[in-house]
């Protein structure tokens, strides 16, 4: 899966729990950008993720989240490692 992939993947699972149409993201991108992304909105993507990608944030690694890219870096690192 490219970086690229897992972005869109990401727009879109963030999208669909915010329930808008699109949302444009970004590495730059952090929760503040976005209307609706409060921590609760957080938790239930980091769970998305998780389940759409066959994954598991350890909660260490998601208190060190700081935008979209250190999402896509981490993901990219766990997909890479087969977890």
């Amino acid at each position: 899966m490219t970086r690229n992939e897992i972005l869109l993947k990401v727009a879109s699972l963030l999208a669909e729990i915010l329930d808008e149409d699109s949302v444009a993201l970004s590495d730059a991108t952090e929760a503040p950008d976005i209307p609706g992304w409060d921590s609760f909105v957080n938790i239930n993507l980091m769970i998305a993720i998780e389940k759409a990608l066959s994954i598991k944030f350890m909660a260490h690694e998601i208190e060190e989240l700081r935008n979209v890219g250190d999402v896509l870096d981490t993901i990219e690192h766990k997909l890479m490692r087969g977890k």
